[in-house]
């Protein structure tokens, strides 16, 4: 494992960038690169109630799609694959989320981009091969997009939902011209609205992928998507939310899932980790 710093001026050079537009850097470099894949993250599970294993169980072989006429609006779908989609991000993109972090940190999870290390991690559970349905929510500038488009086998879809206007902006021009990939331009208070709109059924996503601060989410938001997440979470699926405070969270995702199970992320600046949530709790109508 090799893990590179970039050095200490341009630390300094990208905190002196953040309020104002960024530009490409000659010297730009992630703060942390990572090399590998899966052999950088280290999992340490607590498990709430009878674990499970979603990566093994059986999924119904569908798609988890309504045959309805499917007007996208915001949304962009092509058919041809994208060369930028697995591109390292350029520093512009990064230093466009810290701006973002300081503006409406409430909304954004971290102050940078996902490691690949984080990317991985939240992915862990997924079936490839059985997952027909994928919806990620809070994307930002696409580091766990990236990971998703890199393994992503038709027939399955991804829907990435995504608030910012200026992060739908960096989202479409890496991943808008790849296969099976849909960018919903929303705000995830609207979930349940924005996958009728892409004629999701009930039960009809295999895997949520939030990098988003759920916790911290205004209470009205945050209880509009559990309910959405609950009415359309098949039952051998799973709810994934990042953090950067590991185990903290634990026992509120306990409250709304029955089987949780924490993943820590050491290698990701900060240290962080993942919920992997199952099972949600209540009866949620999808409205």
């Amino acid at each position: 494992m090799v893990v590179r710093v970039a050095p200490q001026r341009l630390i300094f050079k990208t905190v002196a960038h953040v309020l104002r537009t960024p530009t490409d850097d000659e010297n730009g470099v992630n703060l942390v690169e990572l090399a590998s894949d899966q052999k950088k993250v280290v999992s340490v599970e607590l498990i709430g109630g009878a674990p499970t294993k979603p990566s093994s169980a059986k999924l119904p072989n569908r798609t988890g799609l309504m045959k309805t006429d499917r007007g996208r609006h915001e949304s962009s779908v092509r058919s041809a694959p994208a060369e930028d989609a697995l591109a390292k991000a350029p520093l512009r993109d990064h230093l466009l989320f810290m701006r973002k972090f300081f503006r409406q940190g409430r909304r954004i999870a971290s102050i940078w981009p996902s490691s690949r290390a984080m990317a991985v991690a939240s992915l862990h559970r997924v079936s490839w091969e059985k997952a027909r349905v994928i919806v990620e929510l809070g994307p930002g500038t696409g580091a766990i997009t990236q990971e998703i488009v890199r393994r992503l086998k038709p027939p399955t879809r991804l829907i990435a939902v995504e608030r910012d206007v200026d992060f739908m902006r960096v989202l479409r021009a890496r991943f808008g011209r790849c296969a099976g990939v849909t960018m919903a331009h929303g705000d995830v208070k609207n979930l349940a609205a924005i996958l009728r709109r892409e004629g999701i059924a009930h039960h009809g996503v295999d895997y949520f992928i939030s990098g988003l601060g759920t916790p911290s989410l205004p209470r009205p938001t945050r209880q509009a998507l559990l309910d959405t997440v609950g009415y359309y979470l098949q039952p051998h699926g799973c709810f994934t939310n990042i953090t950067e405070i590991p185990w903290y969270y634990w026992p509120y995702y306990r409250r709304h899932f029955r089987h949780v199970a924490f993943q820590l992320v050491p290698l990701n600046l900060p240290p962080g980790g993942v919920y992997h949530c199952q099972s949600p709790r209540g009866q949620p109508t999808g409205t």
